[in-house]
């Protein structure tokens, strides 16, 4: 379960859904906490051309509108750095920040 800003959100069936789009060869969500009590979802997808493609971030609308406000939404062509817990939360942190 993700919390972030007051939001609890389950991961694992919006990922499942992303993967079954032509191309996702996998998805992480990750939720990033500030000290002001709000907070950022980050959506990481991982095709083969890690170029942004607008056709998979349109289908992913629909799967988050009813559950958050804003999101972003980044295309790796390797998740593995997002995949190991605390890692992923780091790196997420790290890249949010950049």
């Amino acid at each position: 379960m993700i919390n972030f800003g007051g939001i609890k959100l389950a991961p694992q069936p919006i990922e499942a859904r992303i993967r079954e789009m032509d191309g996702v060869r996998d998805a992480v969500l990750i939720g990033q906490d500030h000290p002001d009590g709000t907070g950022d979802l980050h959506v990481f997808v991982e095709r083969e051309d890690a170029a942004i493609d607008p056709e998979v971030q349109a289908t992913i609308m629909p799967l988050l509108a009813s559950r958050v406000t804003s999101y972003s939404v980044r295309f790796e062509s390797d998740l593995a750095a997002y995949r190991d817990g605390q890692g992923a939360a780091g790196r997420a942190a790290a890249d949010a920040r950049a």
